[in-house]
Formats: C-alpha cells, sequence, structure tokens
C-alpha cells in the first residue's frame, strides 16, 4: 500500500467526528452509568446530524462536481462551501446537547467545536487551517481536562494525522500547526468556562 492511500486512510479513521463521538460517548455512558434508552436516542440524533447530513452534502458536491472521484475537493478555493454545514450540524449538536441531554462535557465539546470552526471559516480566505487538526486537539483538550492522562493519548495522534493530511497535500506543516492550535485554545476556553466543576 502506498503512503499516500496510508494517509488517506489515517485521515477518515481520525477524522474528529470519530474520536469526538468514542469520547463523548464513553463518558455519557459512564455519566450514566450504563447505555440507557435516554443515551441510545441521544447517539442516534447526534449521528443521524453529523454523519447524515454531512454524507448527503458530499454526494450533493459530488454530483455538482466539487468533488472529484476521490471524493477531494476538486480546488482548495471551494472549501468555503462546507464550513455553513459543519456549523449547521454543530450549532444543532450544541442544540442538542443543551436542551436534550444537558451533559457539561459532550455540550462544551460542541460548543468547542462550533467556535473553532466558526473562526476557522472567517480565516479561511487567507489561510485554510487543518479541520482534522483542530478537532483531534480540541478533543484531546477536552479529554485531558476530565480524564487526565487519556488526554495524551489522544494528543498523540495529533502528529500522524497532521503527516496524513500533508502527505495527501491537503495542508502544508503551518496549516497543521495552526489548526491544532485554535482547537486546542478554543476548547480550552470552552472547558475553562464551562466544566470548571469537572476540573
Amino acid at each position: 500500500m502506498s503512503r499516500h492511500r496510508v494517509a488517506r486512510v489515517v485521515a477518515m479513521v481520525f477524522h474528529p467526528v470519530v474520536p469526538g463521538f468514542v469520547v463523548a460517548l464513553a463518558t455519557s455512558i459512564a455519566h450514566e452509568g450504563g447505555l440507557t434508552p435516554r443515551l441510545l436516542t441521544i447517539a442516534a440524533l447526534v449521528s443521524a446530524v453529523c454523519i447524515g447530513l454531512p454524507l448527503l452534502t458530499t454526494y450533493a458536491f459530488f454530483r455538482l462536481g466539487y468533488l472529484g472521484d476521490d471524493l477531494y475537493l476538486v480546488r482548495r478555493e471551494s472549501r468555503w462551501f462546507l464550513y455553513p454545514v459543519v456549523l449547521v450540524c454543530l450549532a444543532t449538536t450544541a442544540g442538542i446537547f443543551t436542551w436534550l441531554y444537558p451533559f457539561a462535557l459532550a455540550r462544551a465539546m460542541a460548543v468547542a467545536a462550533l467556535g473553532a470552526s466558526a473562526v476557522m471559516a472567517m480565516g479561511n480566505r487567507w489561510l485554510k487551517p487543518s479541520i482534522h487538526c483542530a478537532g483531534l486537539a480540541g478533543i484531546a483538550v477536552a479529554t485531558g481536562w476530565v480524564h487526565g492522562a487519556w488526554g495524551l493519548v489522544v494528543a498523540a495522534l495529533l502528529p500522524l494525522v497532521a503527516w496524513a493530511r500533508i502527505e495527501t497535500t491537503n495542508h502544508d506543516l503551518a496549516e497543521t500547526v495552526v489548526g491544532t492550535l485554535i482547537g486546542a485554545s478554543v476548547t480550552f476556553a470552552a472547558c475553562f468556562t464551562m466544566l470548571e466543576h469537572l476540573g
């Protein structure tokens, strides 16, 4: 298997939705004392929003010619089309965790992801920070805030993900570093303001 193909697999497996969902679900199960019907309902709702809507958007963008046969953007300049979808998904998820399942960590992670994505959307014209690195850095900070050393386990994935994004020519080193800094700092601010009682 070529390095490029390995990098694409790494980028897909460690897309922020995957580790973020695992961390939020595992912590929610501990919070609930088990996989309760309420938690299953919330997990289904969040999955529909954060997986279903992006898949529909991916199909639409493919049909419109913004994505190639490899499902990568044909032109990096088209990336700004993705941000409204991301922001709607994350705002809806933050709403779910605010009104339907007010669990502090899950809400803080959703708000942090929304904030980091908004920052990157505003700066997208000048720099295209890595969403993968921003998301993973945020998850590492949130995990570390609540679970201590487990945050380091998540953070250890960052160099691998940065390499994957550079290897697939989606980003350069500066964009992975800036993405990491945005994700970590916005999530730290969200945890500081929303999770004080858990720290």
